[in-house]
C-alpha cells in the first residue's frame, strides 16, 4: 500500500538511535529485575523501607499489601499488547493483500476513523494551530505597528521637536553661538553652586 517512491526512502534506524535505545532497554529490564516482582518484595523496596517508615507514620499512611488487582491489570495490559502485535503481524505481514481491505469494508466509519487517527490532527489543526497562528499574526501586526513603529516614530518626533526648539538659535553667526555657550555655562555653574 506504500507508494513506491516513498518505499525507496524507508530505512532502518541508524546506529545513533539503535544503540541508545538498546542501552535504555537493558537498563529498564535491569531496573525491573532489581525491583523484583511483586514490586513490594524487591530489593529496592526493602532497602528504602526504613527511610519511608517514619514519614508514613507521621502522615498516617497505611501500608497495603500488593493487591491482586494490580497483577490482573498487568496481565490484561500485556495480553492486549500481545494481541495487537499478533493482529498487526497477521494483517500486515501474513496477509496484507486481503485482511486490511476486508476489515476496512466491514468496519466502515470505525476503520476510517482509526485509519485517520481519529481525526486528531485535523481537529488539532482546526482549533489549536489555527488559533495560535491567527492570534500570533494579529499580535505581530499589532505589536509591529503599535510598539515597534510607535517607538521609531516617537524617536523621530522627539528629534523634530528639539530641532524646532533649537532652530531659532541656529543663525549661522558666531556671536550668537558664543552667547548661547556663555549662557549655558552660566546656568550650569549656577545650578552646581546653588
Amino acid at each position: 500500500r506504500t507508494d513506491p517512491e516513498v518505499a525507496k526512502h524507508i530505512h532502518e534506524s541508524p546506529k545513533s538511535m539503535i544503540i541508545p535505545l538498546s542501552i535504555l532497554a537493558v537498563l529498564s529490564v535491569g531496573a525491573g529485575l532489581l525491583m523484583g516482582f511483586p514490586p513490594e518484595g524487591g530489593w529496592i523496596h526493602n532497602f528504602l523501607g526504613p527511610v519511608f517508615a517514619p514519614a508514613n507514620q507521621i502522615l498516617q499512611v497505611e501500608h497495603h499489601a500488593f493487591g491482586a488487582l494490580d497483577v490482573v491489570l498487568m496481565i490484561v495490559s500485556v495480553a492486549v499488547a500481545l494481541a495487537g502485535i499478533a493482529l498487526a503481524y497477521l494483517f500486515y505481514v501474513k496477509r496484507p493483500d486481503e485482511l486490511p481491505q476486508k476489515a476496512g469494508e466491514r468496519a466502515g466509519w470505525l476503520y476510517r476513523a482509526v485509519h485517520n487517527k481519529w481525526y486528531i490532527d485535523e481537529i488539532y489543526d482546526a482549533t489549536i494551530i489555527r488559533l495560535v497562528v491567527d492570534g500570533s499574526r494579529w499580535v505581530y501586526r499589532w505589536f509591529d505597528s503599535a510598539v515597534i513603529d510607535g517607538l521609531v516614530n516617537l524617536a523621530g518626533k522627539i528629534w523634530v521637536f528639539f530641532g524646532k526648539m533649537i532652530r531659532p538659535f541656529q543663525t549661522g553667526r558666531a556671536q550668537n553661538y558664543a552667547l548661547i555657550m556663555f549662557l549655558a555655562v552660566f546656568v550650569i555653574v549656577a545650578v552646581i553652586v546653588l
